[in-house]
């Protein structure tokens, strides 16, 4: 499905239309023809799925008075889409995304959409990865109680590699505090050990524990040294 934002004539237009993808690239929109890559089917892959269908069923068993609860709070949750405009998710879709967050760090499903706290993003000074001694950390400078850091990361790309949204995965969860943060084994335990003189990439976000929100990410890159 393509999403096409309206002025005069078509502003911009993002998404599919049959065989065809719309996107922007740096000189502007850019048309290609939609490429179906193969479906690997892994493990990790299978139990995400699982989980968003589990949770697609959860909504289902709720009262028709908690969705209408959920429905009416998406208006405190707003988020900006692919054109830069702030748009609302819908109940659904708040409930799922929500309490997949909270699946994510250990917290407790919720029924009841919760009230709005403020998050706090990591701030983040330093990065190091190196294959001998087997080091990839980093340094976060503040601590937010009631919030855990969410690691996502990418295999080795090349080191000329900008965007690696398509290949991002969950690496590790962790407390968040001031502090060294090593994820080596939960590195290489996802994607096995980097790449000698190859980049990898980490977005690494702060997780509510009692609302399942989250802060913008932080995008972190580092070329392995050996």
């Amino acid at each position: 499905m393509a999403l096409i934002k309206m002025g005069a004539w078509i502003v911009d237009v993002r998404g599919k239309i049959g065989g065809t993808v719309f996107t922007k690239g740096r000189s502007g929109a850019v048309a290609r023809n939609k490429v179906t890559p193969v479906n690997p089917r892994t493990t990790r892959q299978s139990a995400v799925r699982a989980a968003l269908g589990a949770l697609s069923q959860a909504w289902r068993t709720l009262s028709q008075a908690q969705r209408d609860s959920w429905n009416a709070a998406v208006s405190s949750f707003s988020r900006t889409n692919i054109f830069g405009d702030s748009v609302n998710p819908t109940g659904k879709n708040l409930y799922v995304g929500l309490n997949t967050n909270l699946e994510k760090v250990s917290g407790t499903a919720i029924t009841v959409p919760p009230t709005p706290a403020e998050i706090t993003a990591p701030i983040i000074t330093s990065m190091n990865v190196a294959v001998l001694p087997s080091i990839m950390n980093f340094v976060v400078t503040n601590t937010s109680a009631g919030q855990k850091l969410f690691i996502q990361g990418s295999p080795s790309v090349s080191a000329g590699i900008t965007n690696i949204s398509s290949k991002i995965a969950l690496i590790s969860v962790e407390p968040q505090t001031a502090g060294t943060v090593d994820i080596w084994a939960s590195y290489v335990a996802v994607f096995g050990t980097p790449v000698v003189g190859q980049k990898i990439f980490l977005r690494v976000s702060g997780v509510n524990v009692t609302t399942g929100q989250t802060s913008t990410p932080e995008i972190l890159s580092y070329i392995v040294s050996a």
